[in-house]
């Protein structure tokens, strides 16, 4: 008995009315094509502070047109629930979706050129340093068009080959569904180390250019 009457108190504080009904289909179907809607344009690079505004207003705008005067608590609901899906698929390096601190954000100079490429480099060591990783920064770069850029989540992943320029050769092969980056020219802060370089090679990288001085390292050479 005391269950039954906190029930409709309990109903009434979740915005729902105190006799149980059933949700229109329409409100249902409605509420999962706007989460299928934002997490497309999550998938597709779209910031995440501005995916969960447009939610926000579809959902305000979808709550009018369905329910005038009565609070929608499935509406609001899913957009609580999604609000940490999203947060957590930031740092997803399976979803292969922006990393932390959106290290792969592509960034193309205004004037491409190789010392442009390098700043880049130079720029994503000195962030790499802040967030405690290892000093290096990589760009992968063909036909003056960043294709992809890298910086080390060694700690942050607990992944000891998470080295900056395996970050950027993994991002422009996903990037580009691609396993040949022929041509591409790959810019380093330092030179890279025996497992990044064969990766480069098997990658088909053209070229290593390596450290502020913009060494020539020619092509990249497998394991002996």
């Amino acid at each position: 008995m005391r269950g039954a009457v906190r029930l409709p108190a309990l109903r009434l504080l979740l915005g729902l009315s105190a006799r149980p009904t059933r949700k229109p289909a329409g409100e249902a179907r409605t509420s999962l094509r706007l989460m299928r809607i934002t997490l497309t344009k999550w998938r597709d690079g779209v910031s995440y502070t501005a995916v969960m505004h447009e939610l926000d207003a579809k959902t305000r705008c979808a709550r009018q047109k369905i329910a005038p005067g009565r609070r929608s608590f499935l509406f609001t609901a899913s957009a609580t629930l999604l609000t940490p899906v999203l947060a957590f698929a930031r740092d997803c390096d399976v979803c292969a979706l922006t990393t932390e601190g959106d290290d792969d954000e592509l960034v193309q100079p205004a004037s491409p050129s190789p010392a442009a490429f390098m700043q880049i480099a130079l720029e994503l060591r000195e962030r790499a340093v802040r967030r405690g990783e290892p000093a290096v920064g990589a760009v992968l770069a063909l036909d003056n068009v960043v294709l992809a850029v890298g910086a080390p989540h060694v700690n942050a992943h607990y992944d000891p080959t998470a080295h900056a320029e395996m970050e950027a050769i993994r991002t422009a092969c996903r990037r580009h569904a691609t396993l040949d980056l022929t041509g591409a020219v790959l810019y380093a802060t330092t030179r890279p180390c025996r497992m990044c370089e064969a990766a480069a090679f098997y990658a088909r990288v053209s070229r290593i250019v390596h450290g502020e001085a913009m060494i020539d390292a020619g092509a990249p050479r497998a394991l002996d």
